[in-house]
């Protein structure tokens, strides 16, 4: 694998599996801990619920669904999606559909369904959600990396549900990271 650095002020190309690369040159862990995670949106257009990129903040809790009362709790984002202005299909997405953090070891984490604002009570989505085309259980927690495909409303991979239930495609993340500009080699140069 090839990657275009930043590296004191001109780009170096660089081969991430080559051993005989300089110690120098390669990205060190510091800057790995400092990547700033998103979600990236893949099926276009973006649109007021559906937007381009999810920000996934390190010191807080990103819960995404359709509900319309934002957490209270100042540890948690909430994003509102598929409201019933912009999509067709409304009830795609649960209240609280997903919840996505960073764990003390700083990996990315969601897990299906979740706590709801209103209640206080735990549920697993209705339209489940997907990591690499594969259903998340609810209640399970599995670990999100760089490139990882999440959809979020797959009725067509839920146990129980008619053999010609279609994909709604409608909204399909890829999860991104980047080194900030200015910190040791993103974005600039």
């Amino acid at each position: 694998m090839v990657r275009k650095l930043s590296h004191v002020g001109r780009h170096v190309r660089l081969c991430l599996c080559c051993p005989s690369q300089s110690e120098s040159l390669r990205p060190s862990a510091t800057m790995a801990a400092h990547k700033e995670y998103s979600l990236r949106l893949l099926t276009l257009p973006a649109r007021p619920d559906r937007p381009m990129s999810i920000p996934l903040p390190k010191n807080k809790m990103t819960r995404l669904g359709r509900n319309n009362v934002a957490a209270t709790d100042p540890q948690i984002v909430t994003f509102m999606l598929n409201t019933e202005e912009y999509s067709h299909n409304r009830d795609l997405l649960s209240r609280t559909h997903c919840e996505l953090w960073f764990n003390d070891r700083g990996k990315l984490m969601i897990r299906d369904g979740g706590t709801s604002a209103e209640t206080g009570v735990s549920k697993p989505s209705v339209n489940g959600t997907s990591i690499q085309g594969i259903l998340l259980p609810f209640g399970a927690e599995r670990e999100l990396r760089e490139g990882y495909e999440v959809e979020l409303g797959t009725p067509q991979i839920v146990p129980g549900r008619r053999d010609d239930t279609p994909r709604p495609n409608e909204f399909v993340y890829r999860v991104e990271a980047e080194v900030p500009t200015g910190f040791g080699g993103g974005g600039g140069g």
